[in-house]
């Protein structure tokens, strides 16, 4: 098999099979959880990173020699993490307006009902027009591309430094011998 084969077979399989578990991850989140904000959804920042290093493994382990360059490794993280970013955000989008907008709604009473109750001892009011346009599901997909973008980069060049390693081989090693 062809080693540009493969490394398109491994980022899109991975980016797109990604992009599908962080949806689900996304909505079991929102599913379990009834508050605004929850420390679960910083798993859902992080699930891509573990798509990533998974798609680095699994180039590796496939690859005749093993190894893999700087260069080819962030690529590869990059072209998954993009894939997958792409494929979460419109299946959030499609969700959200086609298949169950009654969840978003329900999400922005949440919000709603919290934004009450920390603004009921300042002075300042809740525009609920505001407030529905910034959760609309269009915005909800372009922000979470945004910034998954920028981790997703972060994460590429981080996941490529450790990646280019070669693999330990213990014939190697004096005290295997």
């Amino acid at each position: 098999m062809s080693s540009r084969f493969t490394f398109w077979k491994v980022s899109v399989w991975t980016g797109f099979s990604g992009g599908l578990l962080v949806f689900l991850a996304l909505h079991l989140v929102i599913l379990f959880t009834k508050s605004f904000f929850s420390v679960f959804y910083i798993f859902i920042y992080l699930l891509p990173l573990v798509v990533m290093i998974f798609a680095s493994i699994r180039h590796r382990s496939i690859n005749a020699n093993r190894r893999i360059s700087f260069g080819q490794a962030c690529l590869l993280n990059l072209i998954t993490g993009v894939l997958a970013l792409i494929i979460s955000s419109i299946t959030i989008y499609l969700v959200y307006t086609y298949i169950n907008p009654s969840a978003l709604e329900a999400r922005i009473y949440i919000v709603e009902a919290e934004l009450q109750n920390t603004l009921s001892t300042g002075s300042s009011s809740l525009d609920q027009n505001k407030l529905h346009a910034l959760m609309s599901p269009y915005n909800l997909a372009i922000y979470y591309g945004f910034v998954n973008l920028i981790l997703i980069s972060i994460f590429a060049i981080i996941i490529a430094i450790f990646a280019k390693r070669n693999s330990i081989n213990p014939k190697h090693i004096e005290w295997f011998d």
